[in-house]
């Protein structure tokens, strides 16, 4: 944190995550080798939220925002399952930009009206491979083999909040307020059409939400 001045304040919020998975195992619960798999997920993220606050003095306090999400990944897999037998190597990369404000105005020395409001912008992006041990397109899933999923979606959100504190240990309010759940890419689909899942819940391979 960067204090500015006594009514102003600066804050980053950096973090890094890295991640190299492997493990094995039997989808068939048998002592026999019917359905085995071997999967080998590599993944790193990095994140910022950069947020600046500040008050006018006992009119209101305020905060600009913004954040930043962006992350690489690569699933590995090899799938023996019959009829299925295909291999993995599956690049995705995601990004996610955030711009955010809030407001929250003292009517009262009880009574605090708050508003917000925030645009998000999202993007996925999953590339396909599917080829069997002889590095053809396997049976079934074949038709995912070089297949390409991309979700680009952005909203934007809002906040209104009414609060009164009626002592130091009671307080009550009313809230209105929307949310924003992103569409995303179907990491497991048999055929294109189930590449790209949208908010609601179904699928939809060009769907592209504005």
């Amino acid at each position: 944190m960067w204090k500015a001045t006594s009514n102003l304040d600066m804050r980053s919020i950096i973090a890094y995550r890295d991640l190299d998975s492997a493990y094995g195992y039997d989808g068939d619960n048998s002592p026999i080798d019917v359905t085995m798999a071997y999967v080998h997920s590599l993944y790193h993220q990095f994140t910022e939220e950069l947020r600046l606050s500040g008050s006018a003095g006992h009119l209101f306090d305020w905060t600009l925002g913004g954040y930043y999400f962006d992350s690489e990944g690569r699933l590995q897999n090899r799938v023996l399952s019959p009829p299925l037998d295909f291999i993995t190597n599956d690049p995705v990369h995601s990004t996610s930009k955030a711009g955010f404000g809030q407001a929250i105005v003292h009517l009262l020395p009880r009574l605090n009206l708050t508003l917000g409001v925030r645009y998000t912008d999202d993007d996925k992006t999953y590339h396909f491979s599917r080829p069997g041990p002889d590095g053809k397109p396997a049976f079934v899933v074949g038709s995912l083999d070089g297949a390409n999923g991309n979700f680009s979606g952005s909203h934007t959100d809002y906040r209104i909040n009414l609060d009164y504190r009626w002592n130091d240990n009671l307080m009550t309010y009313v809230q209105y307020s929307t949310g924003y759940e992103e569409g995303g890419i179907n990491a497991q689909p048999f055929v294109v059409a189930q590449v790209v899942r949208s908010p609601d819940g179904g699928c939809d391979r060009n769907r592209h939400q504005e």
